[in-house]
């Protein structure tokens, strides 16, 4: 993966993502996950289109205590944070559709 998405971990997830004034989608992944790699080209993608929203990316290896306080049981994982909390939450590999679709909902 290239690190065209910010990479946030337990150090910097309050000042990147709680303490963000806007919504911020925060993908949760691990490098040998391949529906995860799909993920993160789509999320790439909305990331280079739309500058409405903050997207940032977890290592659940690295990172194991925020996938585990966030309850992020399976990956790929993406979380919409709005105002410092959770909004939506989606598990599993999606369509750049459905992830756009979260967005509009919560911008």
């Amino acid at each position: 993966m290239s690190e065209v998405l910010k990479e946030v971990n337990l150090q910097s997830f309050k000042e990147e993502v709680l303490d963000c004034p806007d919504p911020v989608l925060v993908d949760f992944y691990a490098s040998w996950c391949n529906p995860c790699k799909k993920v993160f080209q789509l999320l790439d993608k909305i990331r280079q289109a739309s500058n409405k929203i903050k997207i940032v990316k977890i290592n659940i290896e690295e990172s194991s205590e925020l996938a585990s306080n966030y309850m992020v049981m399976s990956i790929p994982a993406i979380i919409l944070f709005k105002a410092g909390k959770p909004q939506e939450k989606i598990v599993g590999m999606v369509s750049e559709r459905e992830i756009l679709k979260m967005i509009s909902r919560h911008i």
